[in-house]
């Protein structure tokens, strides 16, 4: 029997804490606890996903210093090993500007005391040292 069938208690309020109502409240609260949890863990799977794009990057990015580096190393020396061969280059060009000056005062110098006489070509039979037999020339 109801109790609302009985004059003078049809406006009394629902019981606050009754056992169906906690139990609606809890199931609330769970299906709310399990949505947050799934978009916790939505979250997390993105976050590892971006870690593990950021970790792979950073390794690229790692190995593209290293050759940075290595080239750089090779550069040097490579700029170190030319200036040596343009030194040695230009060592070489001094060198030969020098001999090549001396040449050429050494040339000017038997040009100036050493004057050639200007020699007439002769027959080989009028030469003043030849020996001319008379009975062939005639």
């Amino acid at each position: 029997m109801s109790l609302t069938l009985i004059p003078g208690r049809t406006n009394r309020p629902a019981r606050k804490h009754r056992a169906i109502d906690r139990l609606a409240q809890r199931e609330q609260e769970l299906a709310e606890l399990q949505r947050r949890l799934a978009d916790a863990d939505a979250l997390i799977l993105r976050q590892a996903t971006r870690l593990s794009e950021l970790e792979t990057a950073n390794e690229q990015l790692a190995d593209r210093l290293q050759q940075t580096r290595d080239a750089l190393i090779n550069v040097g020396r490579d700029r170190d090993a030319l200036e040596r061969y343009v030194g040695e280059l230009e060592g070489q060009v001094a060198d030969r500007d020098r001999r090549l000056d001396i040449r050429t005062w050494a040339h000017a110098a038997v040009t100036r005391t050493q004057e050639m006489p200007v020699v007439e070509v002769v027959p080989l039979h009028r030469a003043p040292f030849a020996v001319v037999d008379e009975e062939v020339v005639a």
